[in-house]
């Protein structure tokens, strides 16, 4: 289920490919997590790639590759951020001196559950975080960042003219399948939200996708149905709070709208930074995901 409900965050919508899709949104996750890109952000955004075999009469919002890529680029973690997270807890010079324990007397080091394996691991750790905390490396950091992620956007890219072309011609239709709900009822997955979704892809998307030749367009729409663009995130959550403290409510009743409807655009609101994760690292909050 989670693989289906992926390829339709991504666009994807005819599924013969499971295998090298899956591979492809794996390829996701891992950039993802490698430079800490906002995932809202980034499955939001994707939307807005202009793909290369189809015809656009008005640019708008949408954007080029290019300008996707430095788009999320925005919301990844910084050089700094990236070394301060890999620091490792022991000096090269401090794993050394352990390494020389552990052969001279293996026996102390054990009562702590430490052996050679750990130690050889933390030596590769605190190299690696020496090697990308040198200042020369910043550039190629930033440049490496902005290679890797468009390398992904172009398989993106090829899959998706792919899957265009499947979606125009296979006389067999989309390979989604209503029934696949009921091969995970035994996992008791709460599928209220994404059930009607797909079904409504099946009864009226793909159709009008067949009928109308226009598979860019209402690929967009389903994606936009499938990632929110705003999400309640602890700096806004706090901004909300501290407003309400002094009897002002305009942000909670602000919020209120937005997060009723957060898959609508909302161009009203885009002076609020509901984007802006930056500004959660400069705030102190008295809020968390508990609350």
């Amino acid at each position: 289920m989670f693989m289906i409900i992926n390829l339709v965050k991504v666009g994807i919508l005819n599924t013969h490919h499971l295998e090298k899709d899956n591979e492809l949104i794996k390829e996701s996750y891992d950039l993802l997590q490698e430079y800490g890109i906002d995932m809202t952000t980034f499955f939001r955004s994707l939307s807005k790639i202009i793909i290369n075999d189809e015809v656009i009469k008005e640019k708008g919002q949408l954007l080029t590759k290019e300008e996707f890529v430095n788009y999320v680029i925005k919301y990844t973690i910084s050089y700094k951020d990236k070394c301060d997270k890999l620091k490792p807890k022991l000096s090269c010079d401090q794993i050394s001196k352990l390494l020389e324990m552990q052969s001279t007397n293996p026996h102390i080091l054990s009562r702590y559950g430490i052996d050679q394996s750990m130690l050889n691991i933390q030596q590769e750790k605190s190299k690696n975080y020496e090697n990308l905390c040198n200042t020369s490396n910043i550039n190629d950091f930033e440049n490496n960042k902005f290679k890797k992620i468009l390398t992904w956007v172009d398989k993106y890219e090829a899959r998706i003219i792919e899957d265009s072309k499947q979606s125009s011609n296979n006389q067999e239709g989309i390979k989604f399948k209503t029934n696949i709900f009921d091969k995970y009822n035994q996992f008791k997955i709460n599928l209220n939200y994404h059930k009607p979704i797909l079904e409504n892809i099946l009864k009226e998307d793909i159709p009008q996708i067949k009928s109308e030749n226009n598979y860019h367009d209402i690929r967009r729409q389903i994606m936009n149905r499938f990632n929110p663009k705003f999400i309640l995130r602890n700096y806004i959550a706090q901004k909300a709070i501290d407003k309400a403290d002094v009897e002002d409510y305009s942000e909670t009743e602000r919020l209120l709208k937005v997060l009723s409807t957060p898959f609508d655009e909302h161009d009203e609101y885009a002076e609020f930074k509901y984007f802006d994760t930056s500004y959660q690292k400069a705030t102190s909050f008295n809020v968390s995901c508990s609350s």
